[in-house]
């Protein structure tokens, strides 16, 4: 329920459909699909100053093109969109993050790009845009 808070908030800001399928397996690694198959992943986290990371320390788990990091504000029912990477972005600027006792692949925020600069990208492979900050 958390992860769609964030999905909620990506798709809100940039007019984006969530998909509301209920899957017993999850989703194919990606919540939305941009034009041209470009797959964008959305990681909401549950309290501030979190960091974007994957499930594990295997680069093959980022399956999206896109990572999307979003956290709660301070104000109820209000989530920030904190910033975001490509695979590629990801690659070369990983850090080993420990989560109890497994280490995981991830990004610290100021290491995401800022989110205009998303809003500027969508708007370029999309018809029709209009970012809702």
């Amino acid at each position: 329920v958390n992860g769609l808070k964030g999905e909620f908030a990506v798709a809100e800001a940039f007019g984006l459909d969530v998909n509301r399928e209920i899957r017993r397996t999850g989703d194919e690694g990606w919540d939305f699909t941009l034009p041209g198959e470009i797959h964008m992943e959305v990681k909401h986290r549950t309290a501030r100053g979190k960091d974007f990371a994957l499930y594990s320390n295997r680069f093959r788990d980022f399956k999206a093109d896109l990572g999307v990091l979003t956290w709660p504000t301070d104000q109820p029912w209000s989530i920030e969109i904190v910033g975001w990477t490509t695979k590629t972005h990801f690659a070369s600027n990983v850090k080993v993050l420990w989560f109890g006792r497994e280490p995981r692949y991830g990004l610290e925020p100021d290491d995401l790009f800022d989110v205009s600069s998303l809003a500027q990208f969508i708007e370029s492979v999309t018809d029709s845009f209009e970012y809702n900050d």
